[in-house]
């Protein structure tokens, strides 16, 4: 059984009942979820985008003393997290709250404001698109086009590839010049 499998089991268990919880982050979150089911599905986007953004960003080198480490549910409500992680349970959130998997894609993107990779959600919502991300509380895509040009999107069922710049890490002579999350 993968750890999102048995994290989901753990944390549908908390939504039905809060003793089952385990941990208070994780039974706030199902809190705010049952808080928003109500709401319309702009508003809940724009909800989950902001309560997700108060968490802090930390890289994944400074939590888990690697470049690289895609958080698990209880790790990403234990330590925060990195774009990825924030994108990745903006995602589960909103396909807890009944969001098709076919209307929401992370989008890995070169972002030119600040000269690093980045991570966050996108969602379609009946034909108009919106970007969940970390770095700001503006969901509208068009706020973001200049600012991103698209690696990768992928979702449950597809991945989609896109010609591409080069990615931030090749683009620079000196690795270290490059602040992981730009934050």
């Amino acid at each position: 059984m993968s750890l999102y499998q048995q994290d989901h089991t753990s944390y549908l268990a908390c939504a039905e009942n809060p003793d089952m919880c385990p941990s208070v982050a994780i039974g706030q979150w199902q809190q705010f979820i049952t808080s928003i089911q109500y709401d319309s599905p702009r508003r809940q986007i724009e909800a989950v985008n902001s309560w997700f953004n108060v968490l802090p960003y930390k890289i994944d080198k400074w939590v888990y003393g690697k470049s690289d480490h895609w958080a698990s549910i209880s790790e990403f409500f234990e330590h925060s997290g990195d774009c990825e992680d924030f994108a990745i349970m903006k995602y589960l959130t909103l396909r807890q709250m009944g969001f098709p998997k076919e209307s929401l894609w992370i989008a890995t993107a070169y972002d030119v404001y600040s000269g690093t990779d980045h991570a966050f959600l996108m969602v379609d919502l009946k034909g108009e698109t919106f970007v969940l991300d970390n770095r700001s509380e503006v969901t509208q895509a068009s706020e973001h086009s200049r600012r991103y040009q698209p690696h990768f999107l992928f979702n449950e069922k597809n991945i989609w590839t896109f010609e591409t710049p080069v990615m931030a890490r090749s683009a620079r002579e000196n690795q270290n010049d490059i602040v992981p999350g730009n934050q």
